[in-house]
């Protein structure tokens, strides 16, 4: 049986907080559990344990990270998107957008246009650092992606004081605000050469890492066979004939994941992280 003991709630006036852990191991003996904290939060019948962290972890509720995210909005002059958590409410993402957009294909009607912004995640449990990447968000379809793009991103690992990791977090998203416009720009230049790019054998490879269910891939012209003994596994993959670009299949995923996943949005931000680099990959970006 599993006790937990002097909770401490380092931001008082939200729910979460950590406490010790004890083990009982006789009917009046409980021992201690030595190198790890619980994560609790308030309920109506009391504490509810959300997660098992180290003892350096530093708690950062979400709900402040909500509060910061709601000045810097106004600061900016940005544009709140969507605000979503995980199944189990421990993980957030804030997606946000600036006026900032740029035409994919402006030979298309309307020029394809991509408006940008900014992905913020937290956890209060460890499952994903205090972060920000790039977001994109397709104006004709209202997909949103998040970008995992190196020289752009800010993570913050919850270890140290919690008050100084989110005050310094909140002046480091400030600061990269102001400076993210080349970056965005290179982004767009990404998209672009999608849009030159036939769909190959090698980005169906890339994307079929992703290990999506088949709703996902369902539409694009691939025949995928899987082995008989293990269907998790694919014996063979063939690409049908077909005028697709990588940018057309990039977008297929990302429309699937907006508007057809029943995945929280937390996951979804991480699988387009995970798109971005392996299409990346693909093509030799």
């Amino acid at each position: 049986m599993l006790e937990v003991r002097n909770a401490h709630f380092p931001f008082p006036e939200y729910p979460v907080g950590l406490a010790q852990g004890y083990l009982k191991i006789s009917k009046d003996e409980y021992q201690p559990l030595q190198g790890r904290r619980f994560v609790v939060r308030k309920g109506k019948q009391g504490l509810e344990i959300v997660g098992i962290v180290s003892s350096r972890f530093a708690l950062v509720p979400n709900e402040l990270v909500e509060a910061k995210v709601a000045r810097i909005v106004k600061t900016h002059g940005l544009e709140l998107l969507e605000i979503g958590y995980s199944k189990r409410g421990t993980a957030l993402r804030i997606d946000l957008l600036s006026p900032k957009l740029a035409a994919i294909q402006p030979a298309v009607e309307k020029g394809d246009l991509v408006r940008f912004g900014f992905s913020i995640r937290n956890s209060i449990d460890g499952t994903t650092a205090l972060a920000v990447d790039l977001l994109s968000y397709r104006l004709s379809c209202k997909n949103g992606a998040t970008a995992a793009y190196v020289d752009f991103r800010y993570v913050a690992r919850h270890v140290g004081e919690p008050s100084e990791l989110i005050a310094s977090s909140e002046n480091a998203l400030s600061e990269a605000i102001t400076k993210a416009e080349p970056h965005m720009d290179k982004l767009a230049d990404f998209y672009r050469k999608l849009t030159a790019i036939p769909f190959s054998e090698a980005i169906a490879q890339a994307i079929l890492k992703l290990d999506l269910p088949a709703m996902y891939y369902s539409g694009l012209p691939l025949e995928i066979v899987r082995d008989e003994k293990d269907p998790k596994k694919i014996s063979r993959i063939e690409l049908l004939p077909n005028r697709l670009s990588a940018w057309d299949v990039f977008n297929h995923l990302t429309a699937r994941l907006s508007h057809n996943s029943r995945t929280s949005l937390p996951h979804r931000s991480e699988i387009t992280r995970r798109l971005h680099r392996m299409v990346q990959e693909a093509i030799g970006v």
